[in-house]
């Protein structure tokens, strides 16, 4: 029933995104040079950049641990929301 309701929600315009909203506040709490890399990206492009986030190293081999965390929850959050979208039109 709760589905249904929420597909009818989001059919009406109804329906909020709290998906992208965390994905913005996760953006808000990130290192500076991340948040520029992503500045100005419109939603769509905002999560299809964030999904293809991945384990990647410094530019002198070392581990930034804060910002690889960061990087794994942007793409896991934008990766559930292309997941939902895509139910939503189905």
């Amino acid at each position: 029933m709760d589905a249904q309701e929420a597909a009818r929600a989001v059919l009406r315009g109804r329906a909020c995104s709290r998906g992208k909203a965390q994905l913005k506040a996760v953006l808000v709490t990130a290192d500076p040079d991340l948040r520029e890399q992503l500045a100005g990206l419109k939603n769509p492009a905002l999560v299809r950049t964030c999904a293809q986030f991945d384990d990647r190293e410094d530019d002198d081999g070392v581990k930034d641990a804060v910002g690889q965390a960061t990087r794994i929850v942007l793409c896991l959050l934008a990766q559930r929301i292309d997941q939902l979208t895509g139910r939503i039109r189905e």
